[in-house]
């Protein structure tokens, strides 16, 4: 078996030709930090170009900026079936064209930036993304492939020309796209255009764009606690291409749609699902609009509540499909509640009642104010409201809210978005009222890939049990800096732990458990120096390493070159490596107690 092979790069810029790799060789490409080491094009090619079927990781430096006169290069780019990439703790900017994945590869990027490229990633292969930033990009990501991204944003990227009246997304898909815990903010024009293929969309933040937060042109998309709010023009837009007679489907569900100019949501085409969504400030335009402007297709609205938007609640046209309404209520908006009332069917809030009832007032309604409850935007049903236990047979009820919190609370379940949590049942003498709460369920989680269990929220901490895709574990508590990490219930019925939310899907109510505080980890040594001293006549250098005590720190650990060398007391503060005479080497120190390392100190030290 073939060792790997790894090439250190030092500080500095470096002009590049394109760097090729050895075959047979698994290839670790290492620079001294993103913001050290730069590898920079010489020429109209790829800085680094993937040929052969290999396993390469980069990590800890910038592929930026092309010289100038290079006018269509790339950063990387990964060609031949069956290369498998990993990127990490790297930054790839202002080139022409970022990163390209192509058919039959993978690439796995990690705690990465991609920055002013004309496009960032143009992936067709397998791709994944974790903790990364895409920002001032032309466009942000084109997927083709197969991507699964997560905790990641897309923010100030796209591009307006005047001119023409032409945009860009930060984000464009005709392929198989799932994200979760996706930020999609502050972009020139379109935040998610979906010209194809399918996308899943679970949590996350599609706001503040120029234009659309997303446009479903063609394909199908499943959204479920998104927040969709303030974009210049549709929050939503499914259809409106006029080469495509069907837009497919559209689900939405437990999200909130808020104050985006010229409507909520249009639908041209297709059909669209919600439920358990607040529809609420959106804007009408001159020609239509308000909450829903179902201009084309179908539309299901369940269990939702569509209020106080400028404009209709409901706005049909004479090419609208079927409008379908289910225990919502559509009331309270400044123009006709809903346009189009014979095209319209519904029950449980039927017209004449809480949808469509032009008469309806906030008094007798009794919403609260609107309210950012459980991770979402609801409003909140007051005691005395028409819309509780209005929702008629139970059967029909959905199983949770748009919070996630258990329907029905009473004897069936509310109308509208919101679920009341709790009832009041008077006993038997008049002037007492016993308040009944049941028992919460414990709420468990299976895991989806293999996972270890930490003694902290993060990396950093050490890992005291782990799980299989498969296995189950109770959740009692949450951490409040960091919605990724969760506090589980060891098997053994005793002892906790901390595990990633990136290693189960997650359930109803997670939310609402209580926080728990993170052990506290020791700070990193405040310096790390390095003495050489060159022995010329056995080809050594001694490299003596000093560094200062740290409060709370129970020992220290070296690195060299990533690899852990050795493990000292916390009463240590020095220690001698001998390494080649010319070899230079990258020592990395980390102080640590019994929970956990601080952040890793380094200092890169040269050959004699």
């Amino acid at each position: 078996m073939t060792s790997p092979a790894v090439i250190s790069i030092g500080p500095g810029q470096f002009f590049t030709t394109g760097v090729a790799f050895q075959p047979g060789y698994d290839v670790t490409l290492r620079g001294a930090g993103r913001d050290a080491t730069t590898l920079m094009s010489d020429r109209t090619t790829a800085i680094i170009r993937i040929t052969l079927p290999l396993r390469v990781t980069i990590e800890a430096l910038t592929i930026g900026r092309a010289r100038e006169g290079a006018t269509d290069t790339w950063g990387l780019e990964v060609r031949p079936p069956g290369a498998m990439v990993t990127m990490q703790d790297c930054r790839v900017s202002d080139l022409v064209h970022g990163i390209s994945v192509w058919e039959g590869t993978s690439l796995n990027i990690n705690d990465c930036v991609i920055e002013r490229n004309r496009d960032g990633i143009h992936n067709r292969g397998d791709l994944t993304v974790t903790n990364t930033i895409f920002t001032a990009n032309t466009i942000a990501f084109l997927n083709g492939g197969v991507a699964n991204v997560s905790d990641t944003d897309f923010r100030g990227n796209g591009f307006f020309s005047t001119t023409s009246g032409a945009g860009t997304a930060a984000v464009s898909n005709n392929g198989q796209l799932s994200f979760r815990s996706v930020d999609i903010v502050d972009n020139a024009v379109y935040g998610l255009i979906i010209d194809g293929g399918t996308v899943t969309y679970n949590g996350g933040n599609l706001s503040n764009n120029g234009n659309m937060g997303i446009w479903q042109q063609q394909g199908a998309f499943t959204g479920q606690s998104l927040i969709i709010a303030d974009n210049g023009g549709y929050g939503v837009n499914v259809g409106g291409r006029s080469d495509v007679a069907d837009a497919g489907m559209f689900r939405l569900s437990q999200s909130a749609i808020l104050r985006n100019y010229s409507a909520g949501i249009r639908i041209d085409s297709g059909e669209a699902h919600l439920q358990n969504d607040t529809i609420s400030g959106n804007t009408a335009t001159s020609s239509g609009g308000g909450g829903i402007w179902a201009y084309g297709g179908d539309v299901f609205l369940l269990d939702s509540t569509l209020v106080y938007n400028t404009g209709y609640g409901i706005h049909g046209s004479s090419d609208s499909g079927v409008i379908t309404v289910r225990r919502s209520v559509i009331a309270l908006n400044s123009d006709t509640e809903c346009l189009v009332d014979s095209r319209i069917s519904a029950s449980y809030g039927t017209p004449g009642t809480y949808t469509c009832n032009d008469s309806m007032t906030a008094a007798v309604l009794k919403l609260g104010a609107l309210s950012e409850i459980g991770g979402t935007w609801v409003y909140p049903l007051q005691d005395g409201s028409p819309l509780i236990d209005a929702g008629g047979p139970v059967a029909t009820c959905p199983s949770v809210d748009q919070r996630g919190v258990s329907r029905p609370a009473g004897a069936t379940c509310d109308i509208g978005a919101y679920e009341q949590a709790s009832f009041a049942l008077t006993a038997a003498t008049p002037d007492v009222a016993t308040i009944f709460t049941s028992t919460p369920e414990p709420i468990r989680v299976t895991f989806i890939v293999n996972a270890f269990c930490r003694k902290g929220p993060g990396t950093r901490y050490f890992d005291v049990g782990s799980f299989k895709p498969g296995d189950q574990a109770q959740v009692e508590g949450r951490n409040d800096s960091d919605p990724r990490w969760w506090w589980v219930l060891l098997p053994n019925g005793s002892d906790h732990c901390w595990v990633s939310s990136i290693a189960f899907e997650p359930v109803v109510n997670m939310e609402l458990l209580p926080v728990q505080p993170a052990p506290v980890l020791p700070d990193a040594p405040a310096w790390l120096d390095d003495s050489p001293a060159c022995n010329q006549n056995n080809n050594t250098r001694d490299v003596k390493l000093n560094w200062p005590g740290v409060p709370g720190a129970t020992g220290f650990r070296i690195y060299r070159d990533s690899t852990l060398i050795a493990s000292v007391g916390s009463d240590i503060a020095v220690y001698v490596d001998t390494v080649a005479y010319d070899k230079g080497v990258t020592y990395g120190l980390e102080a640590i107690n019994k929970d956990g390392a601080s952040e890793m100190l380094t200092v890169i030290s040269g050959g004699c």
